[in-house]
């Protein structure tokens, strides 16, 4: 049982993945961070933190708290797209929707069934009615993102997401299926505790993806490519997965990094400049 969210306006106790109180209607703020927030979730993921540190040697400590600082002082949010979809999004002004609201508003066309059936499947396994609010993205220690999903990296302000991101170790698709193999049979359970945490925790997050590769001869140069690595095909991606909640506006949008002019053809080139240009206008930016 999570423990019950309190009203700061009125005091009421509420369900944790309630978006508004049920007493005074006041805003009870992202439901995604308020599950992830509970001490179900934040001490499974602080017993798996520990763990690995145990039995490690100051040498190999100090590696990790080296990763760990550079995480905390460096790691940014980065969504990848293609530049059309990009350029669609600034010239009409839209903000970049969940997968399910997107395709209820007309916005993108439903994806294939079974792919959508899972991903429909596993964002209300995870929240509930509110799985339907997330926009997915990951977290990348050197602003690079995952080519699979388009060679358009955008990198998000960090003021404008942390409060409303919760994050997984993994693609929760993938976890989705391990806690299923392990025995979890998800209608009426939590999903299983000690992969998924709030922004404030990330650091312990991104330990416990990495450490076994943060040998003692690790050196800060890899860090980034221990926590994102991005495959040709979008299941062989590793990386740490951030849920997004509600939407995000261009506003939100620090910078954009486009790939190698050489790989574009002259109509893609012709595209990526004007592009340029509307997002510096709007202080974005570009690389």
């Amino acid at each position: 049982m999570l423990n019950p969210l309190i009203c700061a306006s009125c005091g009421e106790p509420n369900d944790r993945a309630r978006p508004d109180c049920g007493n005074c209607g006041t805003s009870l703020g992202p439901v995604n961070v308020n599950l992830l927030s509970d001490t179900y979730f934040a001490e499974g993921l602080e017993q798996r933190y520990r763990a690995i540190r145990a039995d490690k040697e100051p040498e190999h400590l100090r590696v990790l708290e080296a990763f760990e600082q550079a995480v905390s002082s460096r790691a940014v949010a980065v969504i990848n797209m293609d530049m059309k979809l990009l350029l669609q999004l600034v010239q009409n002004k839209d903000a970049y929707l969940p997968y399910q609201r997107a395709v209820e508003e007309g916005k993108r066309y439903k994806a294939a069934f079974l792919n959508d059936q899972h991903r429909v499947v596993v964002e209300s396994a995870i929240y509930g009615f509110s799985g339907r609010e997330i926009v997915y993205a990951a977290l990348s220690l050197d602003e690079k993102g995952l080519k699979s999903y388009g060679n358009t990296t955008l990198v998000l302000k960090t003021a404008s997401i942390k409060n409303r991101t919760s994050l997984f170790e993994r693609n929760t698709y993938a976890l989705f299926k391990d806690w299923v193999q392990a025995g979890w049979t998800v209608a009426g359970q939590y999903i299983p505790t000690g992969f998924g945490c709030a922004w404030n925790q990330r650091t312990q997050l991104a330990v416990i993806k990495c450490a076994k590769d943060l040998n003692i001869s690790a050196e800060e140069v890899i860090f980034a490519k221990l926590m994102l690595s991005s495959a040709e095909e979008r299941s062989e991606d590793e990386f740490i997965e951030l849920h997004v909640y509600k939407s995000i506006g261009i506003q939100a949008i620090e910078k954009v990094n486009f790939e190698e002019a050489a790989s574009l053809n002259t109509f893609e080139a012709l595209q990526r400049d004007i592009l340029k240009d509307l997002l510096q206008e709007k202080g974005i930016i570009v690389s």
